[in-house]
């Protein structure tokens, strides 16, 4: 009975491995996912800095 018992606790170690590895895999993804959005934010930031500066150049070349 004692070794059946060691398989079964060795199958459920590994079974929990698996999950925390299927997790940890997954955890990745949204990571990697997040790092695109902020480089996206950051990219349309720089975006809407650069119309913004133009703009305001504009306005002070048409008030001098």
């Amino acid at each position: 009975v004692r070794g059946n018992n060691m398989g079964t606790q060795v199958a459920y170690k590994n079974k929990l491995q698996g999950q925390l590895d299927e997790w940890g895999a997954e955890m990745g993804k949204l990571n990697a996912k997040a790092d695109k959005a902020e480089a996206n934010m950051k990219l349309d930031y720089c975006k809407e800095m650069k119309i913004y500066n133009q703009c305001n150049m504009s306005l002070k070349k048409r008030d001098q």
